[in-house]
C-alpha cells in the first residue's frame, strides 16, 4: 500500500482567451489536500520512495494522456459498436492525428483539424517530413 499526498485547485473558464484561441482558465479559491492510497504488488523492500512516487507519476500521466483520447475522440462510447479490427485501424489514425496536433503547438487541436481538412496535401507533407513515409 502506497499513501501520497496531493494538492488540487479548482478552476473555472473565463472569457479571456489565449493567443491560440483557447479559453483561459482561472483558479479558484486555496487548494484542497487529499491524501490517496495505492495498492501495489511490488515488494515495498525492493523500491525506493523516490521510484514508488515515479511509478505513481508514470500511471497518472497515462491515465491524462487516456483522458485526452476519450475527450477529443470518444473513444470509450465508439468502442462498443465496432469489431475489434476497424476499432484498431481508428485508434492508430487517432494516435497519428494526436501526434501531428502535439506537434503544432501553436494552434489548438480543432485548428489543425480545420486545417488539415481543408488542404489534405499538408498531411502528405507531415508524414514525410516526420520521416514517416
Amino acid at each position: 500500500m502506497i499513501r501520497t499526498f496531493r494538492r488540487t485547485w479548482q478552476t473555472r473558464k473565463t472569457k479571456a482567451r489565449n493567443k491560440d484561441g483557447v479559453p483561459v482558465r482561472k483558479l479558484v479559491g486555496e487548494p484542497t489536500k487529499e491524501i490517496v492510497y495505492h495498492v501495489s504488488s511490488l515488494d515495498a523492500d525492493s523500491r525506493t520512495a523516490e521510484k514508488f512516487a515515479e511509478i505513481v507519476r508514470t500511471h497518472w500521466y497515462v491515465e491524462v494522456y487516456h483522458g485526452k483520447r476519450d475527450n477529443g475522440y470518444h473513444e470509450d462510447v465508439l468502442t462498443r459498436r465496432c469489431d475489434e479490427s476497424l476499432m484498431s485501424a481508428a485508434m492508430v489514425a487517432r494516435s497519428f492525428g494526436m501526434w501531428i496536433c502535439a506537434r503544432r503547438t501553436e494552434k489548438t487541436t480543432e485548428q489543425v483539424k480545420r486545417d488539415l481538412w481543408e488542404h489534405p496535401s499538408k498531411l502528405v507533407r507531415i508524414m514525410l517530413k516526420g520521416g514517416l513515409l
